[in-house]
C-alpha cells in the first residue's frame, strides 16, 4: 500500500505552477488551511512520518497527476524544497528553519515618527518595514510591508517576530503577550503566530 500524505498534498497544491500564485498568495492559502480544526496537527504528523520514512516519495509529492510544484528532481532536492515551502508554516512555534543571513530590526527616529525595518546584517538589504505596531489585549499586532524579494513569507514572519522580541525586550508593550498577528499591507493577509 503506498504511503499517503493528504494534508501535505493539500498544502502543496497551492504552489501548483498552473495556478501562477506568488509565494505570498500560496502561503496565505496554506495558512488558512492550517487554521482549520486539526489541520496543523495532521500536517505535523504527516511531515514527521515523511521525514522518518526512508521510502517517502518526495518527488511525487511535488509533481504528480494532480499538481506540479516544480520540475522532477532527485528525492533530496524535492525534500528540501518541500521543507522550504512548508516547514515554517506548519511549525510556527519553532525558530526559522534556515537563516541564510542573520537579520536584525533597525529602528530609527525621524522627528515624531519611528521607522522600524528588518534587514540582513551582512548585506544591509531591507527585507520588510513595519508600518504599524500596537497591542490588542494579549496580542501584538504588526502591520508590515514586504520589500524586494525576502525569504518565504512564513520564514519572514518568524524573522520579524524574533527581531521584535529582541528590540522590545523588557518593554511594557510585550507584557503578557501570547500571540502576534502579522498583517501584510499589500495583500492584506493576516496570520497569527504564537509569540
Amino acid at each position: 500500500m503506498p504511503v499517503s500524505f493528504p494534508t501535505l498534498e493539500r498544502a502543496l497544491i497551492h504552489y501548483d505552477t498552473s495556478l501562477a500564485f506568488s509565494n505570498e498568495t500560496a502561503d496565505w492559502f496554506v495558512q488558512r488551511m492550517l487554521s482549520e480544526p486539526g489541520a496543523r496537527d495532521r500536517a505535523k504528523a504527516e511531515l514527521s512520518q515523511a521525514l522518518n520514512d526512508g521510502s517517502t516519495p518526495w518527488p511525487e509529492l511535488l509533481t504528480n497527476g494532480r499538481y506540479e510544484v516544480d520540475d522532477r528532481m532527485p528525492a533530496a532536492e524535492a525534500k528540501e524544497l518541500i521543507l522550504d515551502l512548508l516547514w515554517d508554516a506548519i511549525y510556527p512555534e519553532l525558530q526559522p528553519r534556515t537563516t541564510a543571513e542573520p537579520c536584525r530590526v533597525y529602528a530609527s527616529n525621524d522627528g515624531d515618527e519611528t521607522d522600524i525595518s528588518l534587514e540582513e546584517i551582512a548585506s544591509g538589504r531591507t527585507l520588510a518595514r513595519i508600518v504599524r505596531l500596537n497591542r490588542e489585549g494579549d496580542k501584538l499586532v504588526v502591520e508590515y510591508a514586504q520589500l524586494g524579494s525576502p525569504p518565504h513569507p512564513a520564514t519572514l514572519r518568524k524573522y520579524l517576530r524574533d527581531a521584535l522580541r529582541q528590540l522590545l525586550q523588557g518593554q511594557e508593550i510585550l507584557a503578557d503577550i501570547r500571540t502576534i498577528e502579522f498583517i501584510e499591507t499589500e495583500r492584506k493577509t493576516r496570520v497569527i503566530l504564537p509569540f
